[in-house]
């Protein structure tokens, strides 16, 4: 409580009335939920070129639609740490907003690209069937889902979204609420999401990473991302793996699981070749 109360002070009495002399960020990684974007970060923040945001989702895009890019800049550093890195010492000077539903937004390339400019996009993809289930796992329990069985989260999904992407295509200030705790399906359409994306911004901006096989070998995938933002790369004493979600679960059943590898074929073949890219998810 205490703890709480001197970091809204400290943020109201610094943070805000410093907002303009502040940066915005380099890199987003836009995505996607239980594919790492965590892990991401907490590997970001040890290196000594890049410099995190005051919380590591400020999701200024997607669930503050009231505030305004200076209300944004108040979660990054100051322009002068930029200038000193950069003038004084030599050295590249990176920010980043790791909020994993901009991804899903309609709005969110033409709006990023407005209001940032030209930032990096990072985006971690994983097995839709382990996303889908481990977002159930983790709705289920932090109260928001209350189906007992994966299963039955399913069959209610298309009931629980009806109109919600309509509305969010429509209205650019509206994110669904529905969407983000229950689009246990609907989010793993990766295929949907990424050729809007691209129609932003292209490939060299665009860093495309597979969940499944980097976090067999995380120290290849830190590599590639820090050669992406133009940093040194920086070994880390230890790569784990950061919430992940610790309750216990069942294994998805086995049908379930065929029933969701049969809706999901289609749409990862389409996602394998517009990247040319095999992810060979099971």
């Amino acid at each position: 409580m205490v703890a709480a109360w001197i970091h809204k002070c400290w943020v109201i009495l610094w943070r805000t009335p410093t907002r303009r002399l502040r940066t915005l960020p380099d890199v987003l990684v836009i995505g996607v939920s239980k594919a790492g974007t965590s892990t991401i970060a907490a590997y970001l923040a040890q290196h000594p070129d890049f410099h995190p945001p005051l919380y590591k989702e400020p999701h200024y895009f997607d669930l503050h639609p009231q505030e305004n890019v200076e209300w944004y800049r108040a979660q990054f550093p100051l322009r002068m740490h930029r200038w000193l890195a950069k003038k004084a010492f030599k050295r590249p000077f990176v920010s980043g907003d790791f909020t994993p539903s901009y991804y899903l937004l309609p709005h969110a390339p033409e709006r990023t690209r407005r209001e940032l400019g030209s930032p990096k996009i990072i985006l971690s993809l994983r097995n839709p069937i382990d996303r889908a289930y481990s977002h159930y796992k983790d709705s289920r329990s932090i109260g928001y889902e209350i189906m007992d069985r994966f299963q039955d989260a399913l069959k209610a999904e298309p009931t629980r979204l009806r109109g919600e992407l309509e509305k969010m295509e429509k209205d650019p200030n509206y994110c669904s609420k529905a969407l983000l705790s229950f689009g246990y399906k609907t989010r793993g359409i990766y295929i949907r999401y990424i050729q809007h994306w691209r129609r932003w911004y292209p490939d060299s901006d665009m860093l495309i990473l597979n969940f499944d096989e980097w976090i067999k070998q995380p120290d290849d995938a830190y590599a590639k991302i820090c050669d992406f933002l133009g940093i040194r790369r920086w070994a880390l004493g230890r790569y784990a793996a950061y919430n992940v979600n610790e309750h216990a679960f069942p294994e998805i059943p086995s049908d379930v699981r065929r029933e969701l590898a049969a809706f999901f074929e289609p749409h990862n073949q389409a996602l394998y070749e517009y990247l040319k890219t095999d992810f060979c998810w099971q």
